[in-house]
C-alpha cells in the first residue's frame, strides 16, 4: 500500500463502526511512519457516503472535507473525506494480516494529494504529530515540497 492509494477494506476490524455483512469501508492511504520506528504505522483516512450532511446549510457543511464523485479514483459511490476526524493509524503488520480483505482500487493524483494535505494542515482536529508524519510521507513519496504544519 502506498501514499494516495484508494482502498476498499472488507471486514474492517474496528469495533467503533459495526458494518453490515458484505459492506466494506473505503479509505485513502495518507502515508506511514519511517521504517526506523519500532512499529511502522500506516495512516489511512476513511470516507463516508453520507454526503447529504455536507451541502451548504447541512450539519457538517463547515467541516473541512473533500467530495469525490462516483467513478473518480475508483470510488463506486459519491463519498466524502471529512478532516474533522483523525485518520486511522494501523501497524503495518496488522494491515499485512488483513491483506486478503484489502483491495487497492486506484491512486489519487498529485494535485488531489496536495489538496488533501492542505485540508489536513488547516484542520484543528488533527494532531501536529500526525500532520508531520503525513507531510513527511507525502514529500518522500509524491510531492517535492509541502510546508511544515504550524
Amino acid at each position: 500500500m502506498k501514499v494516495g492509494d484508494v482502498i476498499r477494506w472488507n471486514n474492517f476490524p474496528d469495533p467503533r463502526y459495526s458494518q453490515p455483512p458484505g459492506k466494506a469501508r473505503w479509505f485513502v492511504c495518507l502515508g506511514k511512519t519511517s521504517s526506523v520506528t519500532p512499529s511502522v504505522m500506516i495512516y489511512i483516512h476513511t470516507t463516508t457516503t453520507q454526503i447529504q450532511h455536507y451541502p451548504p446549510g447541512g450539519p457538517r457543511a463547515r467541516n473541512p472535507h473533500l467530495l469525490f464523485n462516483a467513478g473518480s479514483f475508483g470510488f463506486e459511490e459519491p463519498c466524502v473525506l471529512d478532516f474533522s476526524e483523525d485518520p486511522y493509524s494501523y501497524p503495518e503488520s496488522d494491515i499485512n494480516k488483513n491483506i486478503s480483505n484489502i483491495e487497492i482500487k486506484e491512486t489519487l493524483d498529485k494535485n488531489t494529494l496536495i489538496i488533501i494535505y492542505n485540508m489536513i494542515f488547516d484542520s484543528p482536529h488533527i494532531p501536529k504529530i500526525t500532520k508531520r508524519i503525513i507531510r513527511e510521507s507525502l514529500n518522500l513519496n509524491v510531492v517535492l515540497w509541502l510546508p511544515v504544519a504550524a
